[in-house]
């Protein structure tokens, strides 16, 4: 009986990955510019219902209080999304999206709970990596450039919503969803480094080392300035959280300064006008704002659109493009949906460092990763968003980080309470 039993969760355990597999190929292939046809929402739903066969085959619980506790508060908001969809001038383009949403977290919190049972962190990130790198690499042979854009370095922030730096997509519908996909290859190489073991894997490290290269080539070539930023921003959290677990008040007075005076300098010699002003962020506010005015949705929003709505149907609500997750969420939800997902996300991320050791490479990972999303966020709409797959990947790796330390936590506890 062991021994079928043990069959069985193997090929459960192949079938999860090929189907996995498939999601996040179908979702790349998305990205290109003729790649609408691509069969990703078709193998998104397929997925989900692969999914949930597999976890209906999980007899025990192995998802800790914390992610269950995030899902349901998610699918609050999620329900309140759907309330505030009533009587809005889009009604009828909001239902697709929610259902969409519906699909995104629903795949991330079964793949979480798949990753808990089968404990193979480590075949689920080796797959992610290699299926992203070579997707980049064969962007960047089939769209060749060189080292272009070295020759155009000096024009990297300068410059704003006219695009008058170099920008090379390869392929991709924009140089930031390039951008976006090798930040997302090089923060997750990062975390293969420090916490999986490789060693064994000459091969699969050379690849991989390989494909990250690739990915910083693009990644400047994409002239993506928040994905070269928050890589920037990534190494000196790192760093700094490193250092300052191990050091005593002055020196983390002196690390403070430190990073305040960088931050100063970089502002400075970058120039806060060219920040703002010359870019569409700070428009980005100005110009959709006024739309929840217009319709009188400041508590309810507008509806849960897709963010490209707000441009594609702006004589709907007279708005542009929405780059800012936050400002997405508030034109969607309002401000009700707005402070229920900080407070959601305050409390997951309040548990994910609860459960991680202080003084681990784990707890300096997770908090730079946080820090850096949550920076982002601030240029994307990316956070937690289901036209991207670095999101997708991204929380999976941070709902399955809090469930092995939550896990390892309890039974600390338990072993304590039989000692005593």
């Amino acid at each position: 009986m062991t021994s079928t039993s043990n069959r069985t969760t193997a090929l459960n355990e192949i079938c999860f990955y090929i189907t996995y597999s498939l999601l996040i190929i179908t979702r790349l292939l998305s990205y290109l510019t003729d790649g609408y046809f691509s069969g990703y929402s078709t193998m998104s739903l397929l997925s989900l219902a692969i999914f949930i066969v597999l976890n209906l085959l999980i007899r025990k619980n192995v998802l800790c209080k914390a992610n269950l506790s995030f899902l349901v508060d998610i699918f609050i908001w999620i329900f309140w999304a759907s309330i505030s969809s009533i009587l809005s001038s889009a009604s009828q383009y909001i239902p697709g999206n929610i259902l969409t949403y519906v699909v995104f977290i629903m795949n991330i919190i079964l793949c979480t709970r798949l990753l808990a049972f089968y404990k193979s962190d480590e075949m689920f990130f080796r797959i992610t990596t290699v299926i992203v790198g070579s997707f980049l690499l064969w962007r960047y042979i089939a769209d060749f450039d060189g080292l272009t854009f070295i020759k155009n370095f000096s024009q990297l922030f300068v410059g704003g919503a006219n695009f008058e730096r170099y920008r090379n997509a390869y392929g991709l519908y924009h140089p930031n969803a390039t951008g976006n996909l090798c930040l997302c290859l090089i923060l997750l190489s990062i975390y293969q480094y420090l916490f999986v073991a490789n060693k064994k894997y000459k091969i699969y490290r050379l690849y991989v080392c390989a494909c990250v290269i690739v990915a910083l080539i693009m990644l400047f070539s994409s002239g993506s300035r928040a994905s070269l930023t928050s890589l920037m921003l990534f190494v000196v959290l790192f760093l700094l959280f490193g250092i300052w677990n191990r050091s005593g008040v002055i020196w983390r007075v002196l690390q403070i300064l430190l990073l305040v005076s960088s931050i100063v300098i970089v502002i400075y010699s970058i120039g806060i006008s060219n920040i703002l002003n010359e870019t569409n962020r700070l428009y980005n506010f100005t110009h959709n704002l006024p739309a929840l005015t217009v319709k009188h949705r400041w508590i309810m929003g507008v509806g849960l659109v897709e963010s490209g709505f707000f441009a594609s149907h702006n004589e709907v609500f007279n708005t542009i493009y929405v780059d800012n997750f936050y400002l997405y969420v508030l034109m969607t939800t309002g401000v009700v949906g707005l402070i229920w997902f900080f407070l959601t996300l305050a409390i997951f991320i309040k548990s994910l460092l609860k459960a991680l050791k202080k003084s681990s490479r784990s707890y300096t990972y997770v908090c730079a990763l946080i820090v850096v999303l949550l920076y982002g966020a601030f240029f994307e709409t990316n956070l937690l968003y289901p036209q991207f797959i670095s999101s997708l990947i991204y929380w999976v790796l941070l709902m399955y980080s809090v469930n092995v330390y939550a896990e390892h936590l309890n039974e600390k506890a338990v072993k304590a309470y039989l000692r005593n």
